[in-house]
């Protein structure tokens, strides 16, 4: 087969923009590794100031402080809050779409967040955490190789009859001095998938 110029260029502007797309792609996974990295310090942290500050709390404060820092001690807990598996394999599914992911790549991305899958066979919950996001909805699998994938289904589809919750937090000071916090949630359907 003989090849004119014209195909030469063609491979090579190809094999240039592959190189460039790797390339980008292992600059993204480093990064995203980073910020794993930096979220599981970050959460360290925020536990080690709750504990600081529950134990001054106990040593200095009234009563009155005492419920202030319970409250406080809520909202870190609620950002610091370790998912449950189902949530935790949703949140994989969302941040790798459009990608197919195996079962074991997808315990790998929870391990690398600091998830702990419990059961005897961690294998055999996120297989049927897995199955039952496909069963909802929410999923879609594939096979490639004898083996399943899974990945969300498009973004922005929900499955029917949940609603999508948005919550907002507002901290008002009374004239006395005293901080109040409200939380307004407001919950909507979702979109219904196709």
């Amino acid at each position: 087969m003989v090849q004119n110029p014209e195909q030469n260029n063609l491979l090579d502007a190809a094999e240039t923009e592959l190189n460039l797309l790797l390339a980008k792609k292992a600059e993204i996974a480093e990064q995203r590794q980073a910020v794993v990295e930096q979220e599981m310090g970050l959460d360290s942290r925020i536990n080690f100031v709750c504990r600081t500050i529950k134990n001054l709390a106990l040593i200095y404060g009234g009563t009155e402080t005492l419920a202030k820092v319970t409250d406080l001690l809520k909202t870190a807990e609620t950002v610091t809050a370790v998912p449950t598996a189902t949530n935790a394999v949703r949140d994989t599914l969302q941040f790798r779409y459009p990608n197919y992911l195996p079962p074991t790549t997808v315990r790998q991305y929870l391990t690398m967040r600091g998830v702990e899958v419990k059961g005897e066979n961690q294998m055999a919950v996120i297989h049927q955490v897995l199955r039952r996001l496909e069963q909802q909805g929410w999923a879609e699998s594939k096979v490639f190789e004898g083996r399943s994938a899974y990945r969300q289904k498009r973004p922005g589809v929900q499955p029917a009859g949940r609603l999508e919750a948005t919550a907002s937090v507002v901290m008002t000071t009374n004239p006395d001095g005293a901080e109040k916090k409200s939380t307004t949630l407001v919950g909507r359907p979702r979109k219904r998938g196709n």
